[in-house]
């Protein structure tokens, strides 16, 4: 085969496809063109940056969601061939098992992004973009895809990430000690989250974000310094201890900060489908986490909950279901009647709480919420799915859940 150097520019015009017919590289050049996709892919650095090389997004008939650990699919360690490879198997897997909305997490809890960024300190991948392609792959399968952002965590028990640069936004344990949660009552924090958001939907020209992680860590906290010193100034300096919840001056401050944050995140991303990861009703009102979701789903905040389903034996012995479905019914419960929010749940197969021990619990599950009003689902994870994929399949386990969303 003929070489030509020429064919091997970012695009290939009129004077480089002459050039390509007198030194015979037509046929070089149609191969080329055919694995645009391809070779685009394989690139490292900022690359998608054209509507030609990222496929457009797809809107989703039905919300049967997968959350994706990305990292656990295109492995840092392995060869970037590897990495394509199993994305696509990945992308297969999920289409043949009924899946239609995929959410990638796109950073870790340690604050590393999966793509080149200019906020995340970090990229867990060097210059490559594991993220833009995993999102053009699932694109071009007819996909659509939901980045998963974990908005505040960024290291659990210590600072990592943007915390190392920025300190001084961490919140704090109740000895003082800096944790690894970004404080959304910081301005200059929300000020990067947001920008950090915005980045992201740019980038991708994404029509949907999975929201994980917006909340204060499930345990006493002190806000960051500032945010404390604006909590004083905003209150009179009213009494408080870390241990406040239920309706105090110190818990109604932490959740309006919280509430400003997915306020600003909004309208931030005013044409971008927001979907909120929640524990449940629970936490809705006057509890650590401070996530007041049913505001934000009243306001117009948050267009999907994505609730937790995570009952099993395991942390509720024999009466799981009955759980599940108070939990579901609790949810639903809590949406207004005029709102458009979608209600779906997410169903753990492997989780820390516990796990299904057959296949068939999916469909159990399925079946539940759907006779308590819920309107949809996100499997966690699609890597822990997959084992039980020809299961589904055969059961025809998704196949009657998504009819009966549109019966």
């Amino acid at each position: 085969m003929n070489f030509c150097p020429i064919l091997f520019t970012r695009r290939a015009p009129f004077t480089v496809l002459l050039l390509a017919w007198l030194c015979g590289c037509l046929p070089v050049l149609a191969e080329l063109q055919n694995a645009e996709t391809e070779v685009i892919l394989s690139n490292s650095g900022d690359y998608f940056d054209t509507d030609a090389n990222l496929p457009a997004p797809v809107t989703p008939s039905s919300f049967i969601g997968a959350y994706v650990h990305l990292h656990r699919i295109a492995v840092p360690s392995d060869p970037l061939e590897k990495r394509l490879a199993d994305i696509e198997a990945a992308v297969a897997t999920a289409r043949r098992a009924g899946i239609t909305v995929l959410m990638p997490y796109v950073a870790d809890s340690a604050g590393r992004a999966y793509y080149p960024s200019t906020h995340h300190p970090e990229n867990l991948y060097g210059d490559w973009d594991a993220a833009g392609a995993f999102i053009a792959t699932a694109r071009k399968a007819g996909m659509a895809v939901y980045p998963t952002v974990p908005v505040l965590v960024s290291g659990h028990e210590e600072p990592r990430g943007i915390l190392e640069k920025h300190p001084e936004w961490a919140l704090r344990n109740e000895a003082g000690k800096k944790y690894g949660f970004i404080s959304p009552a910081n301005t200059e924090a929300r000020a990067w989250v947001v920008g950090a958001l915005k980045e992201l939907v740019a980038r991708y020209k994404l029509k949907g974000v999975t929201l994980d992680y917006v909340r204060y860590p499930n345990r006493p906290m002190m806000l960051d310094e500032a945010s404390m010193a604006a909590y004083n100034e905003a209150t009179g300096g009213a009494p408080y201890t870390v241990n406040d919840r239920g309706d105090t001056p110190y818990q109604r401050y932490k959740e309006s900060q919280l509430t400003e944050l997915v306020r600003a995140i909004d309208t931030a991303l005013p044409d971008v489908r927001k979907v909120l990861y929640s524990w449940g009703a629970h936490v809705a009102d006057g509890h650590y986490v401070g996530q007041r979701w049913v505001d934000w789903v009243t306001a117009g905040y948050i267009d999907v909950v994505n609730a937790s389903g995570y009952c099993y034996t395991d942390n509720y012995g024999d009466d799981y279901m009955k759980v599940f479905r108070n939990r579901m019914k609790s949810a639903r419960a809590q949406i207004p009647a005029d709102s458009d929010a979608l209600l779906t749940f997410c169903l753990g197969i492997v989780t820390s709480h516990g796990g299904i021990k057959q296949p068939a619990d999916i469909n159990d599950y399925l079946t539940v919420s759907r006779e308590e009003g819920v309107e949809g689902v996100a499997f966690f994870t699609l890597n822990t799915l997959t084992e039980h994929v020809d299961a589904v399949v055969d059961g025809g386990y998704v196949t009657t859940y998504t009819e009966s969303l549109h019966p």
